[in-house]
């Protein structure tokens, strides 16, 4: 029988065979249990029995534990790198409860704008004969739009 090689992790050894997970590996001569330790990573030759088990016939290499399989031990994140420094300056969201800051209502009044504008490009595409007279009907279309919205300005 032709042997191949198979990486197999141990999770259980006793007198006669090994566990890889739920397979189980029996020991073909001169292969033996002291061989073997329960966490290891081993590459072996492997034949498959007449009633369909697997068999080691070599051990070629102990990998040992594989990093992968190590629990990682990461040093811990130093809490001054997460505080970032921002300028007195830069524009300041509200944080909840509070009243709107002017940068949150000029970032509101850009979406209403690109969202409104998209609808309207959306609703007059198939009447309109070229791009350009897409341009006017979106934009005259949005523009009402936003007026009736907002009561505000209307878009540029």
């Amino acid at each position: 029988m032709e042997a191949t090689i198979e990486l197999i992790k141990i999770t259980g050894v006793s007198q006669y065979c090994v566990f890889a997970g739920s397979v189980r590996y029996g020991f073909n001569k001169p292969v033996e249990s002291t061989q073997f330790q329960k966490g290891h990573t081993y590459s072996v030759a492997v034949v498959a029995g007449t009633k369909g088990g697997k068999y080691i016939s070599r051990v070629d290499n102990d990998l040992g534990v594989l990093s992968a399989d190590q629990p990682s031990t990461t040093p811990a994140l130093n809490p001054s790198f997460n505080q970032a420094s921002v300028p007195s300056n830069a524009p300041r969201r509200s944080k909840q409860g509070e009243p709107l800051t002017p940068y949150d209502l000029a970032t509101q009044e850009r979406i209403s704008r690109a969202g409104v504008l998209q609808a309207a490009v959306q609703a007059v595409a198939s009447h309109a004969s070229s791009v350009d007279d897409l341009k006017t009907k979106a934009f005259d279309l949005a523009e009402s739009m936003l007026t009736w919205v907002n009561n505000s300005q209307p878009v540029k």
